[in-house]
């Protein structure tokens, strides 16, 4: 046993390599140190890429939220004022088609086509004015209405049109008719006229008298007060042969020198229209059977009381005009 080799020969322990185990251990510490930091900065960087793309993300996703929005709102915005402009075309033509309805009845032509597309018009009108019951389909229904009240329209206005031309000829003809009527309808009022005037009357040969209490008469002017008790006016037609014979009624008018017209209820007075329509007073009537005679007609006026000092106007009027006038003073 002594000459075999021993399979387990111990070995001297190497200072170098003992050494140079202990200083790798801190070595291999140190490296898996900054293997775990780069992991976390790989970690880090990594989460920091994904929280700036989703912030980017969720910004993109706002701006396209908005941009919809916007789009949403501006389609919206259109549709509103697509429906207004809708609407307005739609009242402008119902008023249209009343027009033309009103126009065909004053020359009374059939209206039922006009009346039914009205009623159509207004009832599709009310419906889509609902939001809420409003869809593409009643839109589209209010558009077609609206074409179709076009071509009724087109036809009653043609229809309507003939009408019109046919009337104004028969207006033509009748203006011509109505011309020469006119022309002598004009003639024979300027003959009526002329006759009228002709046949007014004239008052003329006034005299003027007054008598005192005790009945004397004075004929000479100007008169005293104290004599004029009553007053006589007397005057005469003239020669009318245009007048017509028949009872006609006279008015006596005395008018005091400040203008003031002479007239009393009680003695006969009253009020009476004149040919331009005005109301004026009279101091006293009489109604006379005209025959063209010259007849003479004579007014017996009272006063009751003492005439002013002045120049007084006498005016007869008879059938609303002034057929004479003359005058006396008082001193």
């Amino acid at each position: 046993m002594e000459g075999k080799p021993n399979p387990n020969p111990q070995r001297k322990p190497n200072p170098k390599a003992a050494g140079t185990t202990e200083k790798k251990a801190p070595k291999e510490k140190s490296g898996g140190n900054k293997g775990l930091v780069i992991f976390l900065v790989i970690v880090i960087l990594g989460l920091a890429g994904g929280l700036g793309y989703m912030i980017t993300k969720n910004n993109q996703l706002k701006d396209e939220k908005a941009q919809q929005a916007s789009e949403f709102s501006e389609k919206e915005d259109n549709y509103e004022k697509e429906i207004a402009d809708l609407d307005s075309k739609v009242e402008a033509k119902i008023a249209e088609l009343k027009k033309l309805a009103e126009e065909r009845d004053a020359l009374q032509l059939d209206n039922e086509d006009l009346k039914k597309s009205i009623a159509a018009l207004e009832k599709q009108r009310n419906i889509y004015r609902n939001k809420a019951n409003r869809s593409q389909k009643e839109v589209s229904e209010l558009k077609a209405l609206l074409e179709e009240s076009k071509e009724i329209i087109a036809k009653q206005t043609e229809e309507l049109a003939k009408q019109k031309a046919t009337i104004d000829t028969l207006s033509l003809q009748n203006a011509m008719k109505d011309s020469t009527i006119s022309q002598m309808t004009e003639v024979g009022a300027q003959k009526d006229e002329k006759i009228a005037i002709a046949s007014i009357l004239e008052a003329e040969n006034f005299n003027i008298t007054v008598m005192n209490d005790k009945g004397k008469v004075y004929d000479k002017q100007p008169f005293k007060s104290k004599h004029a008790s009553i007053l006589n006016v007397t005057f005469k037609l003239a020669d009318n042969k245009v007048a017509e014979k028949e009872q006609k009624e006279f008015l006596l008018r005395i008018i005091e020198p400040n203008g003031t017209v002479l007239f009393d209820l009680a003695t006969g007075g009253g009020s009476f229209q004149k040919e331009n329509g005005k109301t004026d007073f009279y101091t006293s009537k009489q109604e006379l059977m005209f025959d063209n005679s010259k007849q003479e007609i004579s007014f017996v006026y009272t006063k009751g009381s003492e005439y002013e000092e002045g120049v007084y106007a006498v005016e007869i009027f008879s059938g609303g005009h002034k057929i004479g006038e003359t005058s006396f003073e008082i001193k």
